[in-house]
Order: structure tokens, then sequence, then C-alpha cells
């Protein structure tokens, strides 16, 4: 795993993250690390648990399912600071999709934003609508 140095200007400038509560932001930051993957590398797979979100911080991940003729269908592609993982680690449910590094990549992975006093965090900063849509514009997958 790699330092986080340097990660929580990234959150805060490149992703929703950022207008999250300081307080928030740094739950998230204690219990995240940064992961390398090389091209190729498998982040998860489909049935597995779903206990952790993700941010690009570096390189580019598919997301992918196979179909019942055994093809690979891509479902999204994601990049430097897009969100992915989000929805099984919220939901506590399994992953939905396999998740494979496009390139060499580094990701923040962290817990799930239910372990942290959201209610709390939310009231001391108003994070109204925080978690709706990435700078993008595009909403978080």
């Amino acid at each position: 795993m790699a330092p986080l140095d340097g990660v929580r200007p990234f959150l805060a400038h490149n992703t929703f993250l950022g207008r999250l509560p300081r307080i928030a932001l740094d739950a998230l930051m204690r219990k995240g690390q940064v992961r390398r993957l090389a091209k190729g590398a498998v982040v998860y797979q489909r049935g597995s648990a779903g206990d952790s979100l993700m941010v690009v911080i570096k390189g580019r991940i598919k997301l992918t399912n196979t179909s019942r003729g055994g093809k690979e269908v891509v479902l999204y592609y994601v990049g430097v600071g897009d969100i992915f993982g989000e929805i099984a680690a919220l939901d506590g449910k399994e992953r939905a999709a396999d998740a494979i590094a496009l390139e060499d990549s580094e990701v923040f992975v962290t817990r799930p934003v239910g372990d942290i006093d959201c209610a709390s965090a939310c009231n001391a900063g108003g994070c109204s609508g925080a978690l709706r849509k990435s700078p993008s514009g595009r909403g978080s997958r």
C-alpha cells in the first residue's frame, strides 16, 4: 500500500468527498489507504464482500460482468477522481460487478460512510446533497 501523502487535497478538490464536513473526511482518511495496481490487476470480483469504496487517484478501472454466453460486458469505465464500489459498501451487499485495472493505477480505498457518525458530521458542516453528484455532474457509480 502507498502512503496517504497528497490524498486529502486530491479528495477535497477532485471528488464529491470534498463537500463533506472536515470531520467526515477525517474519518474516511483514517480508515483509508492507497492501493497500487498493475495493469490487469483485479480490484474486486463480483460476489465479493462490499466492505469498501474506492476513488481513482491515478489510472483507469473498468467495471464488467460476464454474459450468460461467457462474453465480457463492460458496464463502465472510471478514471481519476471517480468513485466506485460505493453501492455495495453502503448497502452492505456483495459486489455486483468485477473491477479491473486497465493500466497501472492507484486507488484510495476506505470503509463505508455508514461507519461514520454521519448525522453528527453533517449537522456540524451541512453536507446536504454532498453524496448526490460528482464534480463532473455524472453522479457516482
